[in-house]
């Protein structure tokens, strides 16, 4: 049940940050997917408004695994062309989801984000799943994590970077997306 109240308040918080966000025109209305939860005794089904389900998500973890991709960047030089319109589209929506969700992450201390937790959309999109370990509340009730979002090499690739933090206008963008969300739900 634990599970089940993180994620509803983590999909609250998530709502009203992008909210206030969008006011001060800081990040695009789509930059996190519209989604509610329901919980029962047993499950949390996650619900978008439309479908009824997030049928075009997959984890990171399925998605090389189906896939057979070494990393998410093959997958999305191989899904959308590299160098098309439709890349830099997927490449640019990966950026600002990837923004909101790591300044929800850093608010809210969520842990346990790993590849089974991450997920992609068809258009490129991060969606978080899995919120059971946030604020206090750690893995095995050790707090081992000291990052305040998940930021790995693999995730810097798609941005057209590296783990060193090369210069690329798609991690240009994300610095400024992180920046502007900060400062604009400090200023709200």
């Amino acid at each position: 049940m634990l599970l089940c109240v993180h994620t509803v308040i983590c999909v609250c918080v998530e709502r009203i940050f992008v909210g206030l966000c969008m006011r001060v025109g800081v990040l695009m209305a789509h930059t996190t997917l519209p989604y509610n939860t329901t919980c029962d005794k047993r499950s949390i089904h996650i619900l978008h408004p439309h479908t009824q389900v997030i049928s075009n998500c997959v984890s990171i973890h399925q998605l090389k695994a189906r896939t057979g991709c070494a990393s998410l960047r093959e997958h999305f030089c191989d899904k959308y062309t590299e160098g098309s319109p439709e890349f830099h589209k997927a490449q640019r929506n990966f950026v600002e989801s990837m923004a909101s969700y790591s300044i929800i992450c850093y608010l809210l201390q969520i842990k346990d984000r790993h590849n089974g937790n991450i997920m992609i959309d068809d258009e490129g999109h991060v969606v978080h799943i899995d919120f059971g370990f946030m604020l206090s509340n750690s893995p095995g009730g050790v707090n081992f994590e000291s990052a305040p979002f998940k930021l790995t090499r693999e995730l810097l690739e798609v941005m057209d970077s590296n783990s060193e933090g090369k210069a690329s206008e798609l991690f240009d963008y994300f610095k400024v997306c992180v920046g502007g969300g900060v400062v604009g739900g400090v200023v709200l």
